[in-house]
């Protein structure tokens, strides 16, 4: 994410160290392969033996799972669409239809579809006929609409079969999305593409950066998906001149409630890299955004850096700060559904990866080593969701916003 001199310090610090196998472990880890390997060519380091093959490897394998990931969406929104159920991929394989050149320029092990609400039923119904492996999926439906207590989270259902990636099915993004986040008014607003044979319906760049800022601000900041989310972010303002405009997405991220998110993203671009059109756009940013959304953004910046330094926020913690009611809803939902066959928790929806007991001890732990920094990071985090679920757009004008184009930022995405 640096720049050149930040990155050649870098790479001297892990010769040095001998620490390029774990740089590349890691990098796999948060399915930042393809960046990795792109820093590496422009640089032009030498690799130990062993760390170039893996390297290697681990770039062959993440592209064959992008191009599965890819087939696997074309064919489910094809059987959606044949359904007249409307659809879009969003997120990795959307991002591989409207920003990447290539399935081995970004890494996708699951697919992100998004759908209305009102067709959720007619989906399941589809997916079950086609499906060898997949039973069950109408009788979940029918359980989240018997549910005790409000969801924070995104409503979502995965759907695996046998040998594919895991579908992520969605149709609400939060428990009470703002009505520019709804699913119909996002895919409204889709782009249709053709990827190498595959015909797709991808979020609009707007939408897609809005989504990211979303998924960043749902995952409270916590490096690994954040970072692959700056790396989206930063390919989008390589093409920003040509593809979209930085007023729209401003504009569009106030009617969603997002504000606070993007910028911080924006920031952090800025923080690892100062140079390139990305600095003009968070100045102008700044400059419409009230104080309390700067303040704020700066506070969530922080946050990624401390999660770096100390570990990740406790998502339940998090919920709780939230909402004090959803942990006694959560448990008694819980209760409700034991021992119903019907409702397969592991394979639909409310997956406990770890185990309700483990996750029970690590809320423990983290509130006995709470200190003043992690606190204000839980309390920004509980303003930004609030916010989002509690959105009433205020009248406020954005002013006319330009953006130099710079030389550097000359990369075309897919069109």
């Amino acid at each position: 994410m640096g720049d050149a001199k930040s990155a050649q310090h870098a790479a001297g610090t892990l010769s040095r160290k001998e620490l390029w196998p774990q740089a590349i472990e890691l990098s796999n880890l948060w399915r930042v392969i393809p960046q990795f390997r792109k820093r590496y060519h422009e640089l032009q380091i030498t690799l130990p033996g062993e760390a170039l093959e893996r390297l290697k490897e681990t770039s062959i394998v993440g592209t064959a799972q992008s191009v599965a990931a890819l087939s696997h969406c074309a064919a489910m929104t094809s059987l959606f669409r044949s359904a007249g159920v409307d659809s879009l991929a969003f997120k990795g394989v959307g991002l591989l239809g409207n920003l990447y050149a290539s399935p081995s320029e970004r890494m996708v092990t699951d697919i992100d579809i998004l759908i209305e609400g009102k067709n959720l039923r007619k989906a399941l119904e589809t997916v079950e006929r086609s499906a060898t492996n997949l039973r069950g999926l109408v009788a979940y439906a029918e359980f989240l609409e018997r549910q005790s207590y409000h969801r924070l989270d995104n409503d979502f259902l995965y759907l695996t079969e046998e040998d594919g990636p895991k579908i992520d099915l969605q149709w609400k993004l939060g428990a009470n999305p703002p009505p520019a986040m709804e699913a119909s008014r996002i895919l409204e607003r889709a782009e249709k593409v053709n990827v190498r044979g595959n015909y797709l319906k991808v979020a609009s760049p707007a939408d897609a950066m809005i989504l990211t800022a979303h998924h960043a601000m749902r995952n409270n900041f916590s490096p690994a998906p954040t970072l692959k989310d700056l790396c989206d972010m930063k390919e989008w303002w390589k093409v920003q001149a040509k593809r979209w405009n930085v007023e729209d997405v401003v504009n569009r991220t106030r009617e969603c409630g997002l504000t606070i998110p993007l910028m911080a993203l924006w920031g952090l671009l800025t923080q690892y890299d100062a140079d390139g059109s990305v600095v003009d756009g968070v100045n102008e940013f700044r400059k419409v955004a009230t104080v309390d959304e700067t303040v704020d953004s700066d506070r969530l910046q922080r946050s990624l850096n401390l999660q770096l330094d100390q570990g990740s926020l406790n998502a339940d913690l998090v919920r709780i700060l939230i909402d004090p009611s959803w942990i006694a809803g959560r448990l008694e939902n819980k209760l409700r559904t034991m021992g119903k066959r019907s409702v397969d928790l592991r394979s639909h929806g409310e997956i406990d990866v770890p185990p309700m007991a483990r996750r029970a001890r690590m809320l423990v732990r983290e509130i006995f080593r709470l200190n003043l920094t992690r606190v204000k990071c839980y309390s920004v985090m509980k303003k930004v969701e609030k916010t989002y679920s509690t959105y009433d757009r205020r009248p406020v004008p954005v002013t006319q916003i330009t953006i130099k184009p710079n030389p550097l930022d000359s990369q075309e995405g897919v069109s």
